[in-house]
């Protein structure tokens, strides 16, 4: 018995001494992705393959593979236009079995545009099924999750023309934390279920229940997109960013702001017999476009008596004059999508900047006060940014009733004296009041859809 017992003590004791075996640290980063088992992974090594073998991918519009990403640790890159380039993930059992669960989402990104772009978004309608994962949301060097018509969690301090590696994380309470390289840098509380089938766009967002009608594309570069359903710790995704290197990249070379156009049409404007100066033509506006390498003339054209914008990149066209106190009129219709059966699903977005006094605010737009022109909320009133002081009302059910179908022309009026007023199809939708902006350019934006503005008219009032 003594014996059984020495022989037991030794034993433990041996066991106690010996160093316990460490697990075997990841050599690469695709190593310590692949550790943590995801349901699909886009290392861009080899075009839009998933490296998991489950979920190939495709590459659509605008799209250069084969560019250098954040550390040479991560292998190639791919760059999407800001237009329409976008990674297509078809819609299968193994996102929808997420639920209301457990999730990870995963990605490196360097955006070169100050306005928004949306690096993830799986949708299939406006509202309580819309997620998203968006750059720029609230303004340049930010990056946002979005559930369920809500941001799930913000960070700033992410700057442009820079790497960044973003992890959004989901535990199965439905608490989120974001962590962008490698920290947390927010917490909050995710609501939506994935339960459904519906594709997943990386690059950009889209019209729910259209993924090839693009809105809000991503300008920049991606790389090494995963997506777990469980959620990783802290260790682990800090054990990813430290595998591909342990810090961000440098910056790459910085976007070059979009000149502004010199002010030559300075001339007396030309009025009708009602006093109206007509800006019938693209001479009469200056253009501030978020793309790197945007050229207005693809933006903004004439066709027949409108001009036409096409949505894409976001921006605007702004008068080349500032106005006070004046009168605003002119006619506009959304390009109507083939096959649209509900106007309410339209996502269509454009709108109105009055009294613009300084650029990039909210990125790309100015500080201004935006006359919503979204076509189902037409008429709503947006201080940019919010800290803007003016008090507005709006009279919903009369603002409801003018607007005209998709794809119809529309007419607004905007009368700006001490009182504001907005007027769609002749009846008095909303007014503005108590306005701490008093004068500046007129803006019209272009902000992901197709819309055409025809007959547009100022008057100066005295």
């Amino acid at each position: 018995m003594m014996r059984l017992a020495l022989f037991l003590s030794l034993a433990v004791a041996g066991c106690a001494s010996e160093p316990a075996k460490p697990t075997p640290a990841a050599t690469t980063y695709r190593d310590a992705v692949l550790a943590d088992a995801p349901i699909a992974y886009y290392e861009f090594t080899d075009g839009a393959a998933d490296s998991t073998g489950r979920h190939p991918a495709s590459f659509r519009g605008g799209v250069t593979p084969g560019q250098p990403s954040a550390h040479a640790a991560l292998g190639k890159a791919v760059l999407l236009d800001g237009t329409d380039g976008r990674l297509h993930i078809p819609a299968h059992a193994d996102f929808r079995a997420i639920g209301a669960g457990a999730v990870t989402l995963e990605l490196w990104f360097c955006t070169r545009s100050g306005s928004r772009g949306d690096l993830v978004n799986y949708k299939f309608e406006e509202g309580a099924r819309d997620f998203g994962v968006f750059s720029c949301l609230g303004g340049e060097n930010e990056v946002t999750t979005y559930e369920n018509q809500g941001n799930s969690a913000s960070a700033g301090g992410v700057a442009i023309n820079a790497w960044h590696h973003v992890a959004f994380v989901r535990e199965s309470t439905g608490a989120v934390t974001l962590y962008v390289d490698g920290a947390s840098r927010d917490t909050g509380t995710g609501t939506m279920s994935w339960d459904y089938e519906s594709d997943i766009l990386v690059g950009c967002n889209h019209v729910a229940g259209d993924v090839d009608r693009i809105t809000f594309p991503f300008d920049g570069w991606v790389d090494e997109v995963a997506i777990y359903r469980s959620a990783l710790s802290k260790e682990r995704v800090a054990a990813h960013f430290a595998a591909a290197g342990g810090e961000a990249a440098s910056p790459v070379a910085a976007r070059p702001a979009v000149p502004a156009s010199s002010d030559t049409f300075m001339r007396p404007p030309v009025l009708d017999a009602d006093g109206f100066e007509r800006l019938d033509s693209l001479d009469h506006f200056r253009f501030q476009l978020g793309h790197k390498d945007a050229e207005p003339a693809r933006t903004f054209r004439i066709e027949g008596d409108a001009i036409v914008c096409r949505g894409a990149p976001a921006g605007y066209m702004v008068t080349r004059r500032s106005y006070g106190r004046f009168t605003l009129r002119f006619d506009w219709r959304y390009k109507r999508p083939a096959g649209l059966d509900d106007d309410a699903k339209f996502g269509g977005n454009s709108g109105y900047l009055l009294f613009i006094t300084a650029p990039n605010a909210l990125g790309i737009w100015p500080r201004s006060i935006e006359v919503q022109g979204m076509n189902r909320d037409a008429g709503h009133v947006l201080p940019i940014p919010r800290g803007v002081k003016c008090t507005w009302t709006v009279d919903e059910e009369t603002r409801k009733k003018s607007i005209k179908p998709v794809g119809d022309w529309n007419s607004m009026e905007i009368a700006a004296r001490e009182t504001i007023t907005i007027s769609i199809n002749g009846a008095k939708v909303a007014t503005i009041t108590e306005c701490e902006l008093k004068e500046g350019p007129i803006g019209f934006q272009s902000e992901g859809a197709e819309i055409h503005w025809r007959g547009i008219r100022v008057r100066v009032e005295r």
